[in-house]
């Protein structure tokens, strides 16, 4: 279940308002702002004005262009530095790029002292004077002593630190293993360590596309490790349309009483995701562990023999697991043989499977004066008198 962190500050606050718009929903998303720590990350080759939208100071400016990513300090806009972590000893030979060297080149500082440059071995030993030494036969190896060249017998301590190749090294390790000193002078084989990478530093443009297509998304698969997929529709859109219907021509039922009555929802029309895991005969539909907004609306039919007098009914969402009322809206009618349709919405977040009803309490003076919908009898269609949108956010 996501956690009660808030992120963002809404841009209108619409627990006042008797019906939420679809102008005050526009609002709430177009004027809506991170939290005060918190920030977004802006894409693009110019600098962000910071001075004339402040807001900016938390944002993370990434220049594509450049692969830059830098913070605002108050005054201009500064490179972030890289908290990529590399043990000693860690980086093998394959990991080097030969970009910008030839065949046979070896890596040596400049003459300047400032960098390490590709350069000719024989640039760097100069023009030697060799002198042979007889008497090794073909054991005979050359070496240079003070600028000197000569051939010498094998002398295993001739060697210089790190002028072995790996072609020669002995491989006693497995696949992805590295050498490594056993502290007793020998050579021992172990798995390479693991780069430390701080959470949250790998950026989208460091996600490989390979083996994706456009609309793929990322999830864990079978066995482990990630993979491309396809969602299907129920992973785009998590909704439910429930409904409240009788045969053509038949009223609704007769909702008299200073008691709740439960509208008796009797249709499944769409359950995306399967969020509504039951619906029971008596009106109570269940909901997974998410958060949703019920959006509902009821007919209510005051019956010929209502005469003018006032009614009072309250049209409400109740939480029957816990036994509370999420939402209610009240109405004050005083006509007779007339329809009213009342909307009502409500924002639920369940932690577990959850009940809930759409319930209607009347003030009513005779029998039968309130039903649940009064039949039109037109085109021989079926009779609609309720219908319960739910559409899951989380």
């Amino acid at each position: 279940m996501p956690s009660t962190r808030q992120y963002l500050d809404e841009g209108i606050d619409p627990t006042g308002l008797a019906c939420v718009s679809k102008s005050d929903l526009l609002q709430m998303l177009r004027a809506a702002a991170p939290t005060t720590d918190i920030g977004f990350i802006i894409v693009g080759e110019s600098t962000p004005d910071a001075v004339t939208y402040p807001e900016l100071v938390r944002f993370a400016w990434l220049k594509a262009s450049t692969g830059e990513l830098r913070y605002y300090n108050g005054a201009s806009w500064e490179l972030i530095a890289s908290n990529v972590s590399i043990a000693a000893g860690t980086v093998t030979s394959t990991m080097l790029s030969s970009s910008g060297g030839t065949a046979y080149q070896i890596l040596a500082v400049n003459a300047a002292g400032t960098s390490v440059t590709f350069q000719n071995l024989a640039s760097l030993l100069g023009t030697p004077t060799y002198a042979t030494i007889g008497g090794y036969g073909s054991q005979l190896f050359l070496t240079v002593s003070g600028g000197v060249g000569k051939l010498s017998g094998v002398d295993p301590t001739a060697f210089l630190v790190k002028s072995v190749p790996k072609s020669k090294v002995s491989f006693g390790g497995t696949v992805g293993q590295m050498p490594y000193s056993d502290g007793a002078g020998g050579i021992s084989w172990a798995a390479a360590p693991t780069v430390s990478i701080p959470d949250a530093s790998i950026t989208i443009a460091k996600l490989s596309s390979t083996g994706g297509s456009i609309g793929n998304s990322i999830r864990v698969k079978s066995g482990g490790g990630f993979e491309y997929y396809a969602p299907s529709a129920y992973n785009n859109i998590y909704a439910a349309l429930l409904e409240y219907y009788k045969a053509a021509n038949t009223d609704g039922d007769v909702a008299d009483g200073s008691s709740p009555v439960k509208v008796p929802l009797n249709r499944t029309v769409y359950n995306g995701g399967t969020i509504v895991s039951s619906l029971a005969g008596t009106g109570i539909f269940t909901l997974i562990a998410g958060t949703y907004l019920i959006d509902a609306w009821l007919n209510i039919y005051l019956t010929g023999t209502a005469g003018s007098v006032p009614f009072k009914q309250q049209v409400d969402i109740r939480n029957e697991t816990a036994g509370t009322t999420v939402k209610a809206v009240s109405v004050y009618n005083s006509g007779d043989d007339d329809t009213i349709i009342v909307h009502i919405k409500a924002y639920v977040a369940p932690g577990s499977p959850t009940d809930y009803s759409l319930r209607l309490t009347s003030e009513t003076h005779t029998a039968s004066e309130v039903l649940l919908g009064k039949a039109v009898n037109l085109n021989a269609m079926e009779e609609v008198y309720a219908q319960v949108q739910i559409t899951k956010l989380l």
